[in-house]
């Protein structure tokens, strides 16, 4: 089972081709920012949404047993058989290991969010998985590379199972009734502030999908996370999130569900409208150190990260 890794084909549900730079300007260059799309950038179509940490657990535990596995709508996809409290606690093991150098080499105290964040733009497996609010970054990272191989972008909104949540206990139908100490009704308003730390602080002891938001006070610690425009999903269960944008609902018109298929043959000339249009290239998204002071310690602490847990 070396290198395997998990496919799903039922992606294709929402996808749409593209073949041409007047698609590419229609769907990306001309799309608006909204608070309800967020994109994530491959640059091969096989590519799925797992993690990084997914991709190392399955590359040092090559004898897992894989099976068919349901995953909705009578849906099955074979899947690697993980013991979650062993995959859970290994990625918590770096990045204890991660926080633990960051600090001996100087670094001020940092959230778990903020350690997440940093291990992930610096090269050690985690639970996050990319996104970015900016449709135009994404199409970058899909581009990027690979030029033998058609690309990909997703297009999902990473708040929708918060709205989803909110939604359930705001309108009673969960059978739960939220009241203030005077006993009023409390707003949905007041019922999102209630769940908001439960939907984007993680947890270590929570496997269920979290949004982490990036402490303002903290978030020029990294000029890379600033210039990628980032945003998160913390997904640690050991299934692809792939399973969530697109099996969550049998509604292939979702609106904020797309899958982009976009032709290898564009990806050169997508890079240099990037780049001339819009000033999106690889020293925009990757800051040399002169613009990222505290890069030197990001690294050295990774790279004792990755010694002591052998990562490759």
């Amino acid at each position: 089972m070396a290198n395997k890794l998990p496919n799903f084909e039922y992606r294709q549900w929402y996808e749409t081709s593209i073949s041409s730079i007047d698609d590419i300007d229609k769907y990306f260059f001309k799309r608006e920012i909204s608070d309800n799309n967020y994109f994530r950038g491959m640059n091969r179509y096989e590519y799925i949404c797992i993690s990084s940490f997914y991709r190392f657990f399955l590359s040092n535990n090559k004898n897992l047993k894989w099976e068919n596995t349901e995953i909705g709508f009578n849906t099955k996809i074979s899947l690697p058989k993980i013991d979650t409290e062993e995959y859970k606690n290994l990625s918590y093991e770096i990045l204890d290991s991660f926080e633990q150098n960051l600090l001996k080499l100087g670094s001020q105290k940092l959230t778990q969010n903020t350690i997440i964040y940093l291990a992930q733009h610096y090269g050690l497996p985690t639970n996050l998985i990319d996104f970015t609010f900016d449709p135009k970054i994404a199409l970058y990272f899909a581009c990027e590379d690979a030029f033998d191989s058609d690309c990909v972008v997703y297009m999902y909104n990473i708040f929708a199972h918060h709205q989803r949540l909110i939604e359930h206990y705001s309108s009673g139908r969960s059978g739960y009734f939220f009241v203030n100490a005077d006993g009023t009704d409390k707003t949905k308003e007041q019922i999102t502030q209630d769940f908001l730390p439960l939907l984007t602080t993680i947890d270590r002891k929570n496997s269920s999908i979290i949004t982490p938001i990036i402490k303002k006070e903290e978030i020029h610690y990294s000029q890379r996370i600033m210039n990628q425009k980032g945003a998160f999903v913390y997904h640690a269960a050991s299934i692809p999130f792939d399973q969530i944008m697109y099996t969550i609902s049998s509604e292939t018109a979702y609106h904020y569900r797309r899958v982009f298929k976009i032709d290898k043959n564009l990806k050169s000339r997508i890079l240099e409208i990037l780049d001339i249009r819009f000033g999106i290239n690889e020293d925009f998204l990757y800051p040399h150190e002169g613009n990222d002071p505290n890069k030197n310690i990001i690294e050295k602490a990774v790279s004792l990260t990755k010694e002591k847990h052998n990562i490759t």
